[in-house]
C-alpha cells in the first residue's frame, strides 16, 4: 500500500500546477483535478475563505487577457505552501500559502503569477519537455534489460538525468518571466507591486524556519516545500524588486487577516501530528519517534528526509486480521511473486512485528549493487503503522534509522496527547510599548516563538511595531 501510495504521489507533483499539464484531455484533466485535491486532503470547507479567495482572483483576472474568463478556485485543505493553475482554466491555493500571506495584496501577486504561467504558455512547453523525457528514460530501461540489468556508473547516471527531466518543474527563466508577466497583471489589479517581493520574502522566512527547525542548512533558492512546485527564490525576489515602476496600489491587509482568523496553521490532525521529536496521532494512539530525523507529511504518509538517494517514509494502515505478518503477506504478494527467484526474500518476526527485506541484485557481477526494499510492519494496539525503505543495500544509514523508528513505535505519552491540537492563527492587535518578544511569548508553541511570530508575519529582528497595526500568533 505504501509503496504504491509513495509511487502514486511523485507521478501526480509531475502533473501539478507550477508543474502543471495545459495540453491534456477533459478526461485527463478531471481525473488530474481528483487526484490533486485527494492528495492535499482535499477542498477546505470555509464558504467565507472560498467567497474572499475568488473574489481576489476575479479582480485580478480582470486585469489580464483572461478578463471574462470563468476560472474555478480551489482552496486545498493542505499546510503545504504551494500554488499551481492548469487551463481548464483551474486555480489551485493551499490553506499553508494563504496564511502565510499577510495581506490581499501578497495573495494577488501569487494568484498573477499563476495567470502568468497559463498566459505565456508555459504548461505545454513543461508536457513537450517531461514526454521526452519520459520517452529517453523508457528507452533506457529497454537497454538495461537487453544487457542483462549491468548498470555501470554512466547508465546509472544517464538514468538518474532523464528521471529527473521526467518529473521537471518550471525552470527559473519561465519562474521568473511568470513574475514579471505577473507584476503587470498586479499593477493594473490596483494592487501594491511590492507585495510580489513581500510574498518572496515571507517564503523566504518560513523556508528559513523550517530548516532551523530541522536543524539543517538553509538554500534561499531552494523549494519552500519539499514537493512544492515552486522555489522561494531570492534570485527571483531580486529581479521583482528591480522591475517595480512605482510601488504604490492597495495592500488590503485587514480584509486578508479577517479572512484568516481562527484559521488551521499546519496539520489539522487528521493523518496525525508532528511534534518536537516524534509523529503523533493521538486518535489511532500511536507515535513514531523520529530519532533527530526531519519528517514532513502529505496526505496520510509521513516522509522521511532523504539521506542518501533512500526514498522512506510511514503511514498507519489501521486494524489488520492476523497482525503484521498477515497483512505484509497480503499487501506485498505481488511484489514477492514477481521477485521470487530474482531476488533474496529474509522475513524477520516478533511478536507485535514483522519486518520482509527483498534484496534485488543491479547487475549480474558478483560485486553489483543491491537495491534494498525494507517494508516493517509495527503494531501498537489494533493499529499497524507499515515502513517503508528503498534504498542501495550499502546505504545502511537509512536502513538503520528506519528500524529504529519502526521498532520503537509505541502509544502516545499523556504530554504528547496534550501537544497533539491543531495550531490557530488568532489576532493581535500592536499595542503602546509592544515589542516583538512581548508578543512572541503569547505564541502557544513548543519552540522558537519569536522565529515563529516573525516568520508567521515577516518581520525582520529590528522592526518596531506601531500600535494599530495586527499580527498573526498561533494559538490551540
Amino acid at each position: 500500500m505504501l509503496l504504491r501510495r509513495l509511487i502514486a504521489l511523485l507521478s501526480l507533483v509531475a502533473l501539478l500546477g507550477c508543474a502543471g499539464d495545459g495540453a491534456i484531455t477533459g478526461r485527463e484533466r478531471a481525473g488530474t483535478h481528483l487526484a490533486l485535491v485527494a492528495s492535499q486532503g482535499g477542498l477546505l470547507q470555509d464558504a467565507a475563505l472560498q467567497a474572499y479567495v475568488e473574489g481576489v482572483t476575479a479582480r485580478v483576472i480582470e486585469a489580464t487577457p483572461q478578463r471574462g474568463s470563468d476560472w474555478n478556485v480551489f482552496v486545498l485543505d493542505s499546510p503545504m505552501i504551494n500554488a499551481f493553475a492548469q487551463d481548464g482554466p483551474l486555480i489551485y491555493l493551499t490553506r499553508g500559502l494563504i496564511a502565510l500571506a499577510n495581506d490581499e495584496a501578497e495573495l494577488a501577486a501569487v494568484i498573477a503569477h499563476e495567470i502568468a504561467h497559463v498566459e505565456a504558455d508555459h504548461n505545454t512547453a513543461l508536457r513537450r519537455q517531461r514526454d521526452a523525457a519520459r520517452r529517453d528514460l523508457k528507452r533506457e530501461f529497454g537497454r538495461v534489460a537487453q544487457s542483462g540489468g549491468r548498470l555501470d556508473s554512466d547508465r546509472r547516471a544517464q538514468l538518474a538525468d532523464r528521471a529527473r527531466r521526467s518529473v521537471a518543474a518550471f525552470s527559473r527563466e519561465q519562474e521568473a518571466e511568470a513574475d514579471v508577466i505577473g507584476l503587470t497583471y498586479l499593477e493594473a489589479a490596483g494592487y501594491d507591486a511590492r507585495a510580489m517581493a513581500d510574498f518572496l520574502d515571507a517564503m523566504i522566512a518560513d523556508g528559513a524556519l523550517a530548516a532551523r527547525v530541522a536543524g539543517r542548512a538553509f538554500d534561499p533558492e531552494a523549494r519552500a516545500d519539499r514537493l512544492a512546485t515552486h522555489p522561494s527564490g531570492a534570485t527571483r525576489r531580486r529581479i521583482v524588486l528591480s522591475r517595480i515602476r512605482d510601488g504604490g496600489g492597495e495592500r488590503g491587509a485587514a480584509r486578508h487577516l479577517a479572512a484568516l482568523d481562527g484559521m488551521i496553521w499546519g496539520e489539522d490532525g487528521t493523518d496525525g501530528f508532528l511534534l518536537a521529536d516524534a509523529w503523533v496521532d493521538p486518535a489511532r494512539g500511536i507515535a513514531v519517534p523520529d530519532f533527530g530525523a526531519e519528517l514532513f507529511m502529505q496526505g496520510d504518509t509521513v516522509f522521511v528526509e532523504p539521506r542518501g538517494e533512500a526514498l522512506t517514509g510511514f503511514q498507519a494502515v489501521g486494524a489488520v486480521p492476523g497482525g503484521p505478518r498477515a497483512y505484509l503477506e497480503r499487501d506485498w504478494a505481488d511484489l514477492i511473486d514477481r521477485t521470487r527467484g530474482a531476488a533474496r526474500l529474509e522475513w524477520n518476526d516478533r511478536p507485535g512485528y514483522s519486518s520482509l527485506t527483498i534484496r534485488l541484485p543491479l547487475g549480474n557481477k558478483p560485486d553489483s549493487p543491491e537495491l534494498f526494499v525494507q517494508v516493517q510492519a509495527r503494531q501498537v494496539g489494533r493499529e499497524i503503522v507499515e515502513f517503508l525503505t528503498l534504498a542501495e543495500a550499502g546505504d545502511s544509514a537509512a536502513i538503520t534509522l528506519m528500524q529504529r523508528m519502526a521498532q520503537a513505535t509505541r502509544a502516545p505519552t499523556t504530554a504528547e496527547r496534550r501537544a497533539a491540537v491543531p495550531l490557530r492563527i488568532a489576532l493581535r492587535p500592536v499595542r503602546a510599548g509592544d515589542r516583538q518578544q512581548d508578543i512572541a511569548a503569547e505564541m502557544q508553541v513548543p519552540d522558537l516563538a519569536l522565529e515563529r511570530l516573525q516568520a508567521l508575519n515577516n518581520l525582520d529582528a529590528g522592526d518596531a511595531l506601531e500600535p494599530g497595526d495586527m499580527l498573526k500568533i498561533l494559538v490551540r
